[in-house]
């Protein structure tokens, strides 16, 4: 299953992130991950930052949240991310966060997990 990250913050901010996350044991072993583009058509032509990531059933969509999380507390002003997925069956499930707390965050992953 591949996910699309956006991050509402400068490229360096984004490279940060990108650099935390394939410092990550699971992402470097089982994840896959890159620069992508915005699927989204409001995005065309704004300066919009993708990370695309591949996650498999040991690097799950909780550890990758767990990591962000991780990664926004080390940040003088944490990020607003976006997390969408698109399943096989053409269903889309998109995630927004400004939100830290721990039950916001285990529904975050559910939804991702379920289907």
């Amino acid at each position: 299953m591949r996910l699309e990250l956006r991050v509402e913050a400068s490229a360096e901010e984004t490279e940060s992130l990108r650099e935390w996350l394939a410092a990550d044991r699971d992402v470097q072993r089982d994840g896959d991950l890159r620069y992508g583009r915005s699927a989204d058509p409001e995005d065309q032509g704004v300066d919009i930052q993708v990370l695309s990531l591949a996650i498999t059933s040991t690097l799950t969509a909780g550890n990758l949240l767990v990591q962000i999380l991780n990664w926004r507390r080390t940040r003088s002003a944490p990020a607003a991310f976006t997390i969408t997925q698109e399943r096989p069956d053409g269903t889309v499930v998109r995630i927004e966060s400004t939100d830290p707390d721990p039950s916001a965050i285990a529904e975050m992953a559910r939804r991702l997990e379920s289907g």
